[in-house]
C-alpha cells in the first residue's frame, strides 16, 4: 500500500494554479471572516458526532463507514431545521471546502488557503438535505482530506463522486490510499467555481452513480473540463456486468468491498499506465480473473 504513490509518480495541480483565471483572490480579511464565521462550526458539529456513540453507531451500520472516516472528513453533527418540510431534527453536517489564493497584506505573499464555505446539510434518519448558508454549493466535500493525503503521496488526479458517502466510501475501501471528493450538488451541473477546482488537475476520474442522472451529469462534466481546458484527461467509469445491482460507490462499500477496492487500483494504474495491478491486488487477496471494469476516456 505505501509504495503505490511511489509507483504512480508526483502530482498534479496546472503551474499556473496561483493565477487569477484558475483562482479566486480574497483579501486576508475577507477570507478570515468567512473562515470565523463556518469553521467553529464545522469543529463543534464534528465534536457532536464524535461523541454521539449511536450515530456513529448508525452510519457505521448503514453506510459501512467507520468513525476515523467520518472524522478525517470532518464530519458533523448537528439540530437543523428543513424550511420545506417544518422538520427540525438531528442532521449530519458536510463541510465544502474552496481553494482560494489569500493575499498576505503585511508580507506581500499569496497563500494557497482551503476553507470551509458550505455545508450540506442531511437527516441523519430521512432523505432530506439542503446546503446552508449558500443554497447553491459553492465548494467541494473532501477536498481538505484529499489535500492532506495529497500533502505527502503527491497523486496527480482527483476522484469525484456524486454523493458525499461515495467519496468516504473510497478512503474507507482503500484505508486512505486513494480519497475523493463530492459534487455539492449530486447530479446537477455544478457551477463555474468547481469547474475551475477541477481544471487545476491533469486528471479527473468521475465516479458517478451508475443510473440515468448520474450518467448524464458524468457527460456534461466531461465535455465542460475539456471544453475549458483541451489538455486535461478525464474519465467515466462506467458500470461492469458484475456491477449490475449496484449503483455507486457507496452499495459497494456495503455488499462487495473487494470490487471497490479493485475499481479504484485499476483506474489509477489505467491512468497512471502501470502495469502492476495483479501484484497489488494480491495483497489484497482479491481475485480479478473474472472482473471486467472499463473506463471512457
Amino acid at each position: 500500500m505505501k509504495g503505490l504513490a511511489q509507483l504512480i509518480g508526483p502530482m498534479t495541480l496546472r503551474s499556473d494554479m496561483g493565477t487569477e483565471d484558475t483562482l479566486f483572490r480574497h483579501s486576508d480579511s475577507q477570507v478570515s471572516t468567512q473562515t470565523i464565521e463556518l469553521r467553529p462550526r464545522m469543529e463543534m458539529n464534528c465534536n457532536a458526532l464524535v461523541n454521539d456513540i449511536p450515530a456513529c453507531k448508525r452510519i457505521n451500520r448503514e453506510r459501512g463507514l467507520s468513525d476515523n472516516t467520518l472524522k478525517n472528513f470532518n464530519v458533523g453533527l448537528g439540530t437543523y431545521h428543513f424550511p420545506e418540510q417544518n422538520l427540525k431534527c438531528n442532521a449530519l453536517y458536510f463541510p465544502q471546502f474552496r481553494r482560494i489564493v489569500v493575499s498576505d497584506s503585511h508580507s506581500q505573499c499569496l497563500h494557497n488557503n482551503l476553507v470551509p464555505v458550505n455545508f450540506k446539510v442531511r437527516h441523519l434518519i430521512g432523505k432530506q438535505f439542503c446546503q446552508t448558508p449558500n443554497s447553491n454549493g459553492t465548494g467541494l466535500f473532501g477536498l481538505k482530506r484529499h489535500s492532506q493525503v495529497m500533502k505527502d503521496k503527491q497523486y496527480r488526479y482527483l476522484i469525484v463522486t456524486e454523493g458525499e458517502f461515495d467519496a468516504m466510501a473510497v478512503d474507507e475501501a482503500t484505508d486512505g490510499t486513494f480519497t475523493a471528493v463530492s459534487l455539492p450538488s449530486g447530479c446537477n451541473m455544478p457551477g463555474h467555481h468547481i469547474l475551475h477546482e477541477l481544471s487545476n488537475y491533469e486528471r479527473i476520474i468521475l465516479f458517478l452513480d451508475w443510473d440515468n442522472g448520474g450518467q448524464r451529469c458524468a457527460q456534461m462534466l466531461y465535455d465542460k473540463l475539456k471544453l475549458q481546458k483541451s489538455d486535461i484527461q478525464v474519465l467515466i467509469v462506467k458500470q461492469p456486468e458484475q456491477c449490475k445491482d449496484y449503483k455507486d460507490a457507496n452499495d459497494l462499500l456495503k455488499f462487495n468491498k473487494s470490487i471497490l477496492i479493485v475499481f479504484f487500483f485499476f483506474v489509477v494504474l489505467h491512468v497512471a499506465k502501470l502495469r502492476v495491478i495483479d501484484d497489488l491486488l494480491a495483497s489484497f487477496k482479491i481475485c480479478t480473473h473474472h472482473l471486467s471494469i472499463h473506463v471512457i476516456n
